[in-house]
Order: structure tokens, then C-alpha cells, then sequence
């Protein structure tokens, strides 16, 4: 199965994913796209379309896009149960956007990043699209700065879900967003986790095993405890606000 089918396959359950329709990440980046009103905005890695429906309030013309048709389909039913009627859908790859050098006011990705193959190719992308005095509104999970922490998180990631490639460290990204080009004028970090691919049983009590007994700097790192037999931690979560100049 290819990872667009992959992801299809997962719509349904990411339209009722609380840390996606909801999460405190979510809010911040709509707080951060409130200062000012853009002609248009492309969201990258829409998924079921919630960072799209957020900034829509500010933005004449919102296209939400995504690799995977099933998710856009997913994104139509939603926009259709909100009545919302200034986004637009359309099948794009973020390493690759179907958009002219600067002509995108604004240019959102929220939870989409740690997916992408070629993240520095997603970067210029946005760069390259954005017209001068643009904006960037990201938002992504966040791994701790600790090299070995960071190693431990990413592990977990990727045998909870097998379409993540990275989680970068703060440092990493705004390191790579300078690189390329944004002055970053905004960040915040909120914290959440929530399962929401489908992780298969034993695979998922192998996890709750190697929280729980996980050594006591990354028990203290993302908060690991158990609460009432559930099993709780934090998990950090960037979001920037970047200009173009």
C-alpha cells in the first residue's frame, strides 16, 4: 500500500483526533494568523482540512492541500458539516507546490512536517512561494534538545506510526528556517499526544511497557506517569510564526 492510500485509510480516524480539531497548537497558530487579513493562503499537509478551517476567518480564499486524495475527501465532509465556504481542496505535494515564485501571502503546516521525505525541500518550497513580506504559520511536534531524548522520542514515533521520518528539535528548526531564508518572529510551545493511528495491540502494550519503564531522565523529560491505569506524558509541540523579507 502506498503512504497517500495509507493515509486515506486513516481520514476518518484523524477527523475525530482531539489533538488535530482541536489542540492547543492549533489555537496559537490561529492566534498568530489573526493580526491581519491575507488574500489568499495555502495550507500544506491539510490532512483533513482543521488548520485550514481555522485561519479561513482571516483569509478571503483558503486552498487546503494534501498528497492524499482520501484525506481531501475526508476535508470536503468536514468543511461541508462547518459550512465552510472560502476553503478550496486540492491534491499538491509539499515538496513540490503547483504555485508561482511569490505569489502565496500565507503558508500554513500544522502537525504535517515530521511526515514529509525531503523537509528541506518543503522548506524552500514555502520560501519560494511566498510572496515578499509573506507569512509562515508552522506548527510541529518537537522532540527535547537532548540528543539521546531526542533519539528515544523519535523511536517511539516512528513504531506508533510508520509514515513519521523526523521530529526536530526546536533549535533544528529554527536553525533551518533561518537557513533558509524567514526571519522568525514569533514561537510557542504547547504540549499533547494523543494515539490516533491505529497502532496494533501488542505493539501498543510494547509502548506502554518502554514508557513506563523508560529510564528515569526521559520519565522526567516527557512527564511519564500513570494516572487511574492510563498512561500520561507530554509532548511538545513548535509553533513559529516566520516571515518572508
Amino acid at each position: 500500500m502506498s503512504r497517500d492510500a495509507d493515509w486515506g485509510q486513516r481520514a476518518g480516524a484523524y477527523s475525530v483526533s482531539a489533538a488535530h480539531r482541536s489542540g492547543e497548537s492549533l489555537a496559537v497558530l490561529a492566534e498568530f494568523a489573526s493580526g491581519r487579513h491575507y488574500r489568499w493562503a495555502v495550507d500544506v499537509g491539510t490532512g483533513v482540512g482543521f488548520t485550514a478551517f481555522a485561519v479561513a476567518p482571516y483569509c478571503d480564499l483558503v486552498l487546503a492541500t494534501d498528497s492524499a486524495p482520501g484525506m481531501l475527501e475526508e476535508a470536503r465532509r468536514e468543511a461541508a458539516r462547518r459550512k465552510v465556504g472560502n476553503v478550496g481542496l486540492a491534491v499538491a505535494v509539499a515538496e513540490a507546490l503547483p504555485f508561482a515564485p511569490g505569489s502565496l501571502p500565507l503558508v500554513t503546516c500544522r502537525t504535517a512536517a515530521h511526515h514529509f521525505r525531503d523537509l528541506e525541500a518543503a522548506v524552500r518550497e514555502w520560501y519560494r512561494a511566498l510572496e515578499p513580506g509573506g507569512t509562515l504559520l508552522l506548527a510541529d511536534t518537537v522532540t527535547p534538545e537532548d540528543p539521546e531524548t531526542a533519539r528515544w522520542m523519535n523511536d517511539v514515533e516512528l513504531r506508533r506510526d510508520p509514515t513519521h521520518v523526523y521530529d526536530l528539535r526546536p533549535s533544528e528548526w529554527l536553525a533551518l528556517l533561518e537557513r533558509h531564508g524567514f526571519q522568525v518572529a514569533s514561537t510557542a510551545l504547547t504540549d499533547s499526544w494523543v494515539a490516533r493511528t491505529g497502532v496494533a495491540p501488542e505493539e501498543a502494550a510494547k509502548l506502554r511497557k518502554d514508557f513506563l519503564e523508560a529510564p528515569a531522565p526521559i520519565r522526567g523529560a516527557f512527564a511519564i506517569r500513570q494516572e487511574q491505569g492510563q498512561l500520561r506524558f507530554r509532548w511538545d509541540c513548535l509553533v513559529v510564526r516566520a516571515e518572508k523579507w
